[in-house]
């Protein structure tokens, strides 16, 4: 799939916690970005010591078929990439180029799929999900997905209405440092897996987020046997 220098407005802001926010792209030229649920766009973000920017990725968080916008989900850190996307507003015009990456959902596949994913990174997650959750209706899929506390919780009216809807779908969501009367699960996705997943015997295993907890996943997978294994590192 060609790279895409792409035009867009800001269409759509919207704070999901106190340091993540959604980022709702209108396309304006070209009007259409063909892309597959997991890849990522490159966004120009000014750099003091470089006088072109610093190209910084974000996976996109929006399905294909959603057509006419992208969407794009991260927190804020202070970094280059995160400082820009969250001086835009409504209105803005962005220019972002891609699409690529090779973090994609196996759609041939009969194995069962676990999404284990860290913050932000349920971002690609929720395309790939959105995109293919009713024509999976023969595999068991599951979310497992950790943030630290409840204040970091976000789409999980969204995740919880999918898992309603989709009897083949689970979603697992587990706070490492609970802080009020939390009544989900507790720790770490990796400490969390051994008891859900005893046997990766029939399934395949997708991971995003920070690459010490995908390196444990890949471990934990090994030592039952392995599996196929699908990553996406961000920090």
């Amino acid at each position: 799939m060609p790279l895409i220098t792409c035009q867009s407005r800001v269409a759509a802001v919207r704070t999901l916690t106190h340091d993540v926010r959604e980022l709702t792209f209108a396309l304006t030229d070209p009007p259409a970005f063909p892309f597959l649920a997991g890849q990522y766009v490159a966004f120009r973000a000014p750099a003091p010591d470089k006088p072109k920017g610093a190209s910084r990725l974000y996976s996109l968080c929006s399905p294909p078929s959603e057509e006419g916008t992208l969407r794009v989900v991260y927190n804020f850190v202070g970094g280059p990439g995160t400082a820009y996307l969250h001086t835009l507003n409504v209105g803005d015009a962005v220019e972002f180029k891609g699409p690529s990456g090779k973090f994609l959902f196996q759609t041939e596949s009969t194995r069962d799929a676990l999404f284990v994913a860290t913050g932000t990174g349920i971002g690609p997650f929720r395309s790939m999900l959105l995109e293919y959750l009713q024509t999976m209706h023969q595999r068991k899929l599951t979310v497992l997905w950790s943030v630290r506390q409840e204040r970091d919780l976000y789409y999980q009216d969204e995740f919880r209405a999918l898992e309603q809807r989709y009897p083949h779908f689970r979603f697992c969501m587990t706070l490492t440092r609970p802080t009020g009367d939390w009544q989900g699960l507790r720790g770490r996705v990796t400490a969390i897996f051994p008891e859900h997943f005893p046997s990766v015997d029939n399934l395949e295993v997708y991971v995003c987020g920070h690459e010490n907890m995908i390196t444990q996943m890949q471990q934990l997978c090994d030592a039952r046997g392995g599996c196929p294994f699908y990553r996406e590192i961000y920090y």
